[in-house]
């Protein structure tokens, strides 16, 4: 080889230093590109991925399982069957006036006859779990809507703090009673946090195709989308999905669609009433 040409090829060759900076940049680079696909499949793998086989609720997700009506009444109605379910305002059981309320409501066996009865029961309620507890009932609805609008305007820790609670509250009240039922009432949002969506047993929702703009008006598909996000989240886990929609007696148009589309989705249905202005 000439001279001139070796030179040439000296020269073009990368020193030995060269090259392990950029074995070592290489290398580098593709553990940041290996923790960043890592990164990214765990957060696009939804909760419920994570504990849809959750033993610890099979016997929770089997009661649910058979529900398939549910209705709002003043009080205790064992009439509406066995496989319904009755959501009761707590202060029938807390209030100052319970004396048409039994003191314990008798235990359902697997095979029993009588629906399921739950509690409204608002996070700012939390202190009356206990009580709710002694009476017998078979879970809550825990209204989380007012507390997560305000943790979100104080930010992300404030919104943990919130689903800490709420995971309190479930290991609280399972102490006293396994198979004690939390389905999160307007607030599925929460279902993100995948503590949360461990320990509830489905989720509830006002208003879901109709009203948010007034009653009887139709939501947004942008709306109905955002709702349908976090609820479908809960639906996929297996777990059942609750929806209220207020419609006047006479929209039986609406109420037609309203009942075709939420069986569709796979959710259990209740239209009622318009509520009164508050």
């Amino acid at each position: 080889m000439p001279t001139e040409q070796l030179g040439a090829s000296v020269r073009a060759a990368p020193k030995p230093n060269h090259l392990g900076r950029r074995a070592l940049l290489g290398l580098t680079i593709l553990c940041i590109m290996t923790a960043a696909s890592a990164g990214l499949i765990y957060t696009t793998i939804e909760p419920e991925e994570f504990f849809q086989r959750d033993p610890d609720g099979v016997h929770r997700r089997a009661l649910l399982s058979n529900v398939t009506s549910w209705s709002v009444r003043p009080q205790l109605d064992a009439a509406a069957g066995a496989n319904a379910l009755v959501l009761v305002d707590a202060a029938a059981f807390i209030g100052p006036d319970v004396s048409a309320v039994p003191k314990r409501i008798e235990s359902r066996a697997d095979d029993s006859t009588r629906p399921l009865f739950v509690a409204g029961l608002s996070v700012r309620q939390v202190g009356q779990l206990d009580e709710l507890l002694s009476r017998g009932l078979d879970g809550v609805f825990l209204d989380a809507r007012a507390a997560l609008r305000s943790a979100q305007t104080e930010g992300a820790g404030s919104i943990r703090n919130l689903a800490d609670q709420v995971v309190r509250l479930a290991n609280q009240a399972r102490l006293y009673n396994p198979d004690f039922l939390l389905v999160l009432y307007n607030a599925a949002e929460l279902a993100a946090d995948v503590r949360v969506a461990r320990v509830i047993d489905g989720a509830a929702q006002d208003d879901l195709l109709y009203g948010l703009d007034g009653v009887g008006i139709g939501n947004s598909g942008t709306e109905v989308a955002a709702l349908l996000h976090d609820l479908n989240r809960v639906k996929r886990s297996g777990r059942p999905v609750f929806v209220t929609e207020h419609l006047d007696a006479t929209a039986l148009v609406a109420r037609t669609i309203a009942r075709r589309k939420l069986a569709e989705l796979g959710f259990i249905a209740r239209i009622a009433e318009p509520l009164p202005p508050s």
